[in-house]
């Protein structure tokens, strides 16, 4: 089986080697040349008794007062990059009392308010867009402010961007992180004329998906503004990215699954607990 699946993978995921590190004095420029898109106003309706009253899961305070919005922000400024723009509409107040202008984190922080509906992401975006708030000059990355990277071996964001860099010299104007192992919920059987030989549960099988952030270069942004109707709700990552692979304008940098956990079910709520707790002196 442990073959059988290997080939699975080979079939679903050939990653391009790592690019070739920038210099520090190159990352510094670069890194000036970034804005970092967080989409932090979403309901979280599968996690609603979780989430604090008056907050989404994004600025519900953990067990050690962290805050997911403040843990992502954090990331992206060590890396060097200090130019943010949070996507608000659910619960705004709270992530806004959290997080303000950035000051206290050293950076600075602008926000995009939904209007009277949730627009999504792809909606949020177009109408941040619109409104002047992104700087169509520059790189963007754009990171699922509900989901996190923990104990990645370097600067993520960094290579993220290395490897962007690399991959846009090829012609692709979007890089996303991917994880190389899909979480299959509930039982995964191996079947055989009839009869099941194994039975796993919440198994793993190779085959990539997005891994919350994706790198744009500012030839993307006209795209964007093409593919996402205005005042609309809707996911960038449905219309988007099925356009940019049709054309071959779309690529990928692996991150392994141990150092991604995607918040979005009660187990994963858990295990971010779990990570959370405080540090006993």
């Amino acid at each position: 089986m442990h073959e059988e699946l290997q080939q699975l993978a080979d079939r679903f995921a050939r990653y391009a080697p790592h690019a070739q590190a920038l210099s520090d004095a190159q990352w510094r420029d670069i890194a000036l040349e970034i804005q970092v898109i967080i989409p932090a106003g979403g309901e979280s309706k599968r996690l609603r008794g979780y989430a604090q009253q008056g907050h989404n899961k994004i600025s519900t305070p953990l067990p050690n007062g962290d805050t997911l919005i403040e843990y992502n922000i954090r990331m992206y400024r060590d890396a060097g990059l200090a130019d943010f723009v949070l996507l608000v509409g659910h619960a705004a107040d709270s992530v806004i009392s959290r997080v303000g202008d950035g000051t206290s984190a050293g950076v600075s922080v602008r926000y995009s308010h939904d209007d009277e509906k949730p627009l999504a992401t792809g909606g949020a975006i177009r109408l941040a867009m619109e409104r002047g708030l992104l700087d169509k000059s520059k790189y963007m990355i754009v990171h699922n402010g509900g989901d996190i990277f923990v104990g990645y071996p370097g600067s993520l964001p960094r290579d993220l961007a290395t490897n962007h860099l690399q991959f846009e010299k090829q012609g692709s104007v979007a890089t996303m992180l991917s994880a190389p192992m899909s979480l299959v919920q509930g039982s995964v059987l191996k079947v055989v004329n009839g009869f099941v030989e194994h039975v796993t549960y919440e198994s793993y099988v190779p085959m990539p998906y997005h891994a919350a952030a994706t790198m744009f270069s500012p030839a993307a942004y006209h795209i964007f503004m093409h593919l996402l109707p205005p005042k609309q709700k809707i996911e960038f990552e449905r219309t988007l990215f099925p356009y940019l692979a049709e054309r071959k304008m779309l690529t990928t940098m692996k991150v392994d699954n141990q150092y991604f956990l995607p918040v979005k079910n009660e187990k994963q709520w858990e295990q971010l607990m779990a990570l959370f707790q405080p540090r006993k002196l």
